[in-house]
């Protein structure tokens, strides 16, 4: 009789979550170097579809050239809904071409285009993170009022078909969600800096 001995897996701790588009490279090495214990590299909701083909290949390409495991992260990727037909192309290329450098998959729970669509669990849910989210957003950029917006279908301006809400801080200079809307560039080095202060209250 024959066996396989295995060392005992490092035990790895997860007090807070880094969530990174994957159609946004410039953010990986940031991610890299956060203090973030978990990183997802993220091909759902946070990618537009027509970004989806290019974000695979840079995820694809961040887990082979990037030591994650070494720099202390546990790296996922979130692959799109299992209704969808990108589902199967991020299995397949992730798992054929870096599978050996990715920790978990992680795969949306529930798919669903607008709010009135949403089973009563996951609305139940969504409700009691949504304002310890939106505390700890106003605390790291110091204000106290805000928006939160949340588009249902095209025509009210709902551009990823996924249910998702838009938290938006706003400044007595005027900066944040105005009507008509405007938009603002964003520095990614400093839009990171931000998400891992947030992660940290998030994570307490």
């Amino acid at each position: 009789m024959s066996h396989t001995s295995y060392e005992n897996a490092r035990a790895r701790v997860q007090r807070s979550e880094l969530a990174v588009p994957g159609s946004s490279p410039k953010m990986f090495e940031k991610a890299l170097n956060s203090t973030a214990d978990f990183i997802f590299l993220d091909l759902e909701d946070a990618v537009s579809p027509n970004d989806k083909v290019t974000a695979r290949e840079n995820v694809i390409k961040a887990l082979k050239e990037m030591d994650w495991r070494g720099n202390g992260k546990t790296i996922s990727v979130r692959i799109n809904g299992l209704d969808t037909h990108y589902m199967y192309r991020d299995v397949v290329e992730i798992m054929c071409q870096a599978g050996e450098f990715v920790d978990t998959l992680l795969i949306p729970k529930e798919r669903v285009a607008t709010l009135d669509k949403l089973s009563a669990e996951s609305a139940s849910a969504i409700g009691k993170v949504l304002p310890k989210i939106s505390k700890a957003i106003l605390e790291v950029v110091n204000t106290k009022e805000f928006n939160i917006i949340q588009n249902n279908g095209s025509n009210a301006f709902q551009t990823i078909p996924h249910v998702h809400f838009h938290i938006i801080p706003k400044f007595e200079d005027g900066l944040g969600y105005q009507f008509p809307s405007k938009t603002y560039p964003i520095d990614h080095n400093e839009a990171l800096i931000l998400a891992n202060k947030i992660s940290s209250i998030l994570s307490d």
